[in-house]
């Protein structure tokens, strides 16, 4: 059974498949080459992660997350720089930032 993606995993990955074309498996070597210890997550982890980051606009399984349009629509830069800035203010949602 897979461990659940930490916060942390989570906005890297994100960021790693935006900044590398929308390519899951380039965004996985990208996270395994800089987090050589971890177990990595499986394709299909990742490729739920985005699904669900495109439809909530968050990296996390919250309850608040749940609660989100399904019809957001933000530009992959604006998702990158939001992701940065939600790493550094981690209590703040990426709707804030949008």
């Amino acid at each position: 059974m897979m461990n659940r993606l930490s916060l942390e995993e989570s906005v890297q990955l994100i960021k790693f498949y935006y900044e590398r074309e929308e390519n899951v498996t380039l965004a996985l070597q990208s996270s395994m080459q800089q987090n050589k210890n971890a177990p990595k997550p499986h394709h299909t982890t990742v490729d739920n992660l985005i699904e669900k980051f495109e439809r909530t606009v968050r990296a996390t399984d919250d309850i608040e997350s749940m609660k989100r349009s399904e019809n957001i629509v933000i530009p992959p830069k604006l998702v990158v720089r939001a992701l940065e800035l939600q790493e550094l203010q981690p209590d703040i949602s990426l709707m804030s930032f949008a």
